[in-house]
Formats: C-alpha cells, structure tokens, sequence
C-alpha cells in the first residue's frame, strides 16, 4: 500500500514539473536584434528576453523550455527541432513576457527596452 502512495506522489510531482515548464520559439535571435535581444513567439504573446552564453544553443529557428512567465535571469534548454532529443543549456535574462507584435518588434529591431 505504502508503494501505492509513493508511486502516485512520484507521478504527481513529475506531472508538476511539466505543466511549470513554458515553450517559446526563438523567432528572432541575439544575431538579428540590437543589444543582445531576443524576440520568442509564445502561446501567450511574446517574450522579450537577452541571450546569454553560450550563444549558440540560442539561434533562430530554435525552441526553448522552462519558466517564461517571470522577469530575470532563466536557465532553459534549447532545442534545434520539436524532435531534438538532446538538448543544450542555455540562459537568457527575461525583460518582458506576455507582449504584443509592435512591443517585440521596437524590443529586438530599435534595441529598446520594453
């Protein structure tokens, strides 16, 4: 019984960690963008965050997991495809989330902070 409880306790927090977990698609990266800037298409309006390093697992084209609902730095896991299943290390620093085309498009093109 008590291994019931432990496998279902196990099952719950796994199931935690995945719904904490965001996913954004990097539409414009650090390359494109003024000062480091990032521009990610999320499910709820975009994210405006700078690149940190390592640059390269932050790319264009790239799809990035963790917590994206929070202001400041965020270490996430950055992958090359929907299928890639090794993913890299990566660490923005989040200025804005949840913002609209216009905001993320003076955030990354004229480098201003939102």
């Amino acid at each position: 019984m008590n291994l019931k409880v432990i496998g279902s306790v196990g099952a719950l927090t796994l199931s935690m960690n995945v719904i904490a977990e965001d996913w954004g698609y990097i539409s414009h990266d650090h390359y494109e963008c003024k000062n480091d800037h990032m521009a990610i298409s999320t499910d709820r309006g975009w994210l405006l965050a700078e690149a940190y390093s390592p640059y390269s697992a932050l790319r264009e084209g790239y799809y990035i997991s963790g917590d994206l609902t929070g202001y400041g730095f965020e270490d996430v896991l950055s992958f090359s495809s929907k299928y890639d299943d090794s993913p890299e290390e990566a660490r923005i620093y989040i200025d804005n989330y949840w913002m609209s085309d216009a905001d993320a498009a003076r955030y990354c093109f004229a480098g201003e902070d939102m």
